[in-house]
C-alpha cells in the first residue's frame, strides 16, 4: 500500500493504463491527431484608460474559432467594476456611451478630441481600441446589474480587431467579414 498521495495517484494511474491500455494508431483517423476538445473559461472586459470597469465570463467546449467566440460579445452580460462606480453614470441611464479621455480640442471645428482608450477585449476572441462604446444597461440571471455592448461596436469592429497569428491560422473562415 502507497504512503502518501503521489505515490498513490501514480500507482492508481499505471493500474488504469495497465487495465484499459491506450489508444492504438489504427483508432486515430490517419492525418488527425487524438485530440479531446478542452473547456476554456472565457473572460471578456471592457476598460478606460487601462482600468478594467466591465467584466463578464462565459465558457465553451474550446472549438469555436476566434469569430465565433468574438460574436459572443453580443449580449454578454457584463459585471461592473469599482472603477465603474467612478463614471457616475444616472441610475436611471438604459444606455450610455464610454468615451475615451479627451485630449484637446480642434482649433477649427471646437470638436472635442479623445484617445482612442476604450478598450473592449474578449479571451480567443481579440481585442481593440475604440473613441467611444455604447453600452445597454440589463440584469443577469441573478438580477444584479449588468450591461452589454452594443452590437453595432462588435459589428464595426469585427474585421479591424487584433487577434494572435496562432488564431489567425486557426480560423474556420478567413475571408469572413462578419
Amino acid at each position: 500500500m502507497p504512503t502518501n498521495k503521489l505515490s498513490f495517484a501514480l500507482s492508481t494511474l499505471l493500474a488504469a493504463t495497465t487495465a484499459f491500455g491506450s489508444f492504438a494508431e489504427s483508432e486515430v483517423p490517419k492525418g488527425q491527431e487524438a485530440v479531446a476538445p478542452r473547456a476554456r473559461a472565457i473572460v471578456a472586459e471592457i476598460s478606460m484608460a487601462g482600468e478594467v470597469i466591465l467584466r463578464g465570463h462565459t465558457s465553451d467546449d474550446g472549438r469555436p474559432d476566434v469569430d465565433a467566440v468574438w460574436d459572443r460579445f453580443d449580449g454578454l452580460h457584463l459585471s461592473p467594476t469599482d472603477a465603474f462606480e467612478k463614471l457616475n453614470v444616472p441610475e436611471d441611464a438604459e444606455d450610455f456611451v464610454l468615451l475615451g479621455t479627451q485630449t484637446g480640442v480642434d482649433e477649427r471645428s471646437g470638436r472635442v478630441q479623445r484617445a482612442r482608450d476604450v478598450g473592449f477585449m474578449i479571451a480567443y476572441g481579440g481585442e481593440s481600441r475604440a473613441f467611444e462604446v455604447r453600452i445597454h444597461r440589463t440584469t443577469d440571471r441573478d438580477g444584479d446589474p449588468a450591461w452589454t455592448v452594443d452590437p453595432e461596436v462588435t459589428e464595426g469592429y469585427f474585421s479591424i480587431r487584433l487577434i494572435s497569428r496562432r488564431e489567425a491560422r486557426l480560423l474556420d473562415d478567413p475571408n469572413r467579414n462578419r
